[in-house]
Order: structure tokens, then sequence, then C-alpha cells
């Protein structure tokens, strides 16, 4: 340890410590298998809801923003886990 200016200097150490996996933003229980999987369920929801607020459009507001009833049908009967 050094003093600088009156300031106690700690030096870093050589090799920092591992940290555990819930400090790393991990799911403790299944590590970065467990984040993976919680993101995917995280798309499939948003796309479930995505599309089920386009099914929830009239004719007249999918024309205004370009889409067509067929198109709209097409992606809205996909499941939830078909991009």
């Amino acid at each position: 340890m050094t003093t600088l200016s009156g300031f106690a200097h700690h030096p870093a150490p050589l090799s920092a410590p591992t940290r555990p996996a819930a400090a790393r933003g991990q799911s403790p229980v299944f590590g970065a298998l467990g984040d993976g999987i919680v993101r995917q369920v995280a798309v499939w929801i948003e796309r479930a809801r995505t599309r089920a607020q386009l099914r929830a459009l009239d004719d007249r507001m999918l024309r205004d923003i370009g889409l067509s009833v067929d198109s709209v049908r097409g992606e809205t009967d996909k499941p939830f886990w078909i991009a």
C-alpha cells in the first residue's frame, strides 16, 4: 500500500477472484444455460404478445400501416416458438 496525496492506494490483485453466478447476473441454479432459457422464454412471450396485438387490428388499421389481411393472418397463425 502506498500513500498518494494523503489517500491510501491499494494495488489491484494479480487475478480477480471468481464471482458467484448471481453476482455475474446469472441464475445461481443454472448459470448461463438458465439465463439463455429465460431469454428465450422472454422472446416467446413478446412474440405471442405482439402477434395478439396485430391480430386485434381491423382491416382499415392494417391498410393504414401497409399490411394485408392475408400477410397478417400468415404471421399471426404461426406458433409463438416460430420466428
